[in-house]
């Protein structure tokens, strides 16, 4: 989706409803500077609003999504590209999550594996090497029970 574009698309059809960016907000309880973010692309409106300001706008979310306006011919075209672009959206930002969990995982595995052998090797009383062995065996049991349930 082409923010930019879009944002050009809700500049058009708030003027061609006589509104100003204030008009706007205020009608969908927001700020000013919000709608002057989603017309500069800088930001889109959040789906919960989207069909408001598309009744306000007297468009549909696919035009929203769109940028222009579709004819009729066009419409179940736009309707699943827009789709399918919404999708690809949202896996990209999955495997951005994902790739960040990994990359956190691997320092708190390197310190419990420490702490294991901490507890393992070092001379120290026996309910302090339970304590740390312990802590590790509830984080990589919690840990692992967390990601059963994804």
């Amino acid at each position: 989706m082409d923010q930019i574009k879009i944002g050009k698309f809700i500049a058009s059809c708030r003027k061609e409803r006589g509104m100003t960016q204030a008009n706007l907000a205020e009608k969908l309880r927001i700020s000013d500077r919000a709608i002057s973010k989603w017309e500069t692309g800088k930001s889109m409106p959040d789906s919960g609003i989207m069909l408001e300001l598309c009744d306000l706008l007297k468009i549909n979310v696919n035009e929203l999504l769109s940028g222009e306006r579709i004819m009729t011919e066009a419409y179940d075209k736009r309707a699943e590209e827009n789709l399918l672009a919404m999708k690809q959206e949202v896996e990209e930002k999955n495997r951005q999550i994902l790739r960040m969990e990994y990359w956190l995982s691997y320092p708190a595995l390197i310190a419990g594996l420490a702490m294991v052998l901490v507890a393992a090797f070092i001379e120290m009383p026996v309910w302090l090497q339970i304590l740390l062995t312990g802590f590790r065996t509830r984080d990589y049991l919690y840990g692992r029970l967390d990601r059963c349930g994804d």
